[in-house]
């Protein structure tokens, strides 16, 4: 089994995969202006190194505020939870949710979890 896990940070974008609890792959993306941009790289650069479509996504978020302090499963109500929670971490909120958003598009079949600070 594949896990992507995703660190999408204000200016730096880090991602490593998985492969029955061992770390087979590591990369990141830094001093960008633009983290969706660098975001979408990541299907590019995973199937360039030989990696396929993950069985799961792991997302590091900044803040869950005071309702998610354990990982879950991401749906709406902890997507909107996130959002409301930007005024805590300004800085990292937004660049999560959109690594959040981008990788639902990429893959929408794949269950997407949520890991909180």
């Amino acid at each position: 089994m594949q896990i992507l896990v995703i660190n999408a940070g204000s200016s730096s974008v880090k991602f490593s995969v998985f492969e029955e609890g061992e770390q087979t792959f590591k990369s990141s993306l830094d001093k960008l202006e633009d983290i969706a941009a660098a975001i979408e790289q990541i299907p590019d650069i995973l199937a360039k190194n030989g990696f396929a479509h993950p069985q799961a996504v792991a997302h590091r978020v900044a803040h869950g505020g005071d309702v998610f302090k354990d990982a879950c499963l991401i749906d709406d109500a902890v997507l909107s939870s996130i959002e409301a929670n930007i005024p805590l971490a300004p800085l990292h909120n937004p660049p999560n949710l959109a690594g959040i958003r981008i990788a639902q598009q990429c893959w929408p079949d794949v269950p997407q979890v949520a890991v909180f600070d």
